[in-house]
């Protein structure tokens, strides 16, 4: 359900070119005060983190109004604003506006068909220090996370992931493009990768030792790692209905690496994926 409204936001957007755009730049520190993660929720524009040895956020927000009219430009300004508030233990940065449920920005309104007549989009640097967990989610701009160790939630609709240096736990996922993973140390908990139009690429370091299963349906698993195919995973879920309940078992292959370890899944639908050691071309 989420997904289908996040194609009909992008199957609402305007074609034509606007009569009125508006630009703007500012920068903005926030101070972590004892935070531990960062989530960014965009809508229209993409995002880029890069992680260094400062002690709080840093982000250059680039904003973009694209409008029929000057009356419409007004009604964008009011409606959409780039929200900055605390969620537990999380700084929470979000695209709002009358798209999401009043009491979270991170949910889309249910039922809610955009206007045609105006689009805010967001293009977002963001600094951040190296151990912060980080969840980044865009519908319409490419994603890419440089030098950040903790745990790393990154997803898309329309554009790239490309996620370089990771060290901890990655779910990386797009809908119609590729993500491409390259990991400074291996992951120590169970990871996923998943596109449905596009390639999957992840570098792992030498001395992987994991479990890894896959789905795919249009394309190949290439590896350079010696490995030792296991018994296919059955991968079981459960859906209700009015009729009753439907129960469906998947097999999924699975090879192991090394000792075998933390899980890693990868699913596509319509093109390869390739497990590599670092520094492999």
């Amino acid at each position: 359900m989420s997904l289908l409204l996040l194609l009909v936001f992008l199957a609402a957007s305007p074609d034509e070119p606007a009569a009125v755009v508006e630009t703007r730049t500012w920068r903005q520190s926030i101070p972590l005060d004892g935070l531990h993660g960062l989530t960014v929720h965009n809508l229209h524009g993409g995002i880029a983190v890069t992680g260094d040895g400062g002690d709080g956020i840093r982000m250059v927000v680039s904003e973009r109004i694209e409008a029929a009219d000057r009356a419409e430009l007004e009604r964008a300004r009011a409606e959409v604003s780039l929200k900055i508030t605390r969620r537990g233990e999380r700084v929470l940065v979000c695209a709002d506006g009358p798209f999401r449920e009043p009491d979270d920005c991170t949910e889309w309104k249910q039922g809610f068909h955009p206007r045609s007549d105006y689009r805010v989009v967001y293009e977002l640097e963001i600094r951040v220090p190296r151990s912060l967990d980080l969840t980044i989610v865009t519908i319409e701009g490419d994603l890419s996370v440089s030098d950040v160790r903790g745990r790393l939630d990154v997803r898309g609709v329309q554009g790239a992931v490309d996620i370089l240096g990771a060290a901890g736990a990655v779910r990386a996922g797009t809908v119609n493009s590729s993500v491409r993973v390259r990991f400074a140390q291996n992951p120590p908990a169970d990871s996923s990768f998943s596109t449905i139009n596009g390639e999957i690429d992840v570098d792992f370091q030498p001395g992987l030792s994991a479990d890894l299963s896959f789905e795919t349906m249009n394309g190949e698993v290439l590896t350079d790692f010696e490995h030792t195919r296991l018994s296919p995973v059955v991968q079981r879920s459960e859906s209700r209905r009015q009729a009753g309940t439907t129960w469906r078992l998947e097999i999924v292959p699975a090879i192991r690496i090394g000792r075998g370890g933390p899980r890693h899944h990868f699913e596509n639908i319509n093109g390869d994926i390739t497990i590599r050691r670092y520094g492999r071309s």
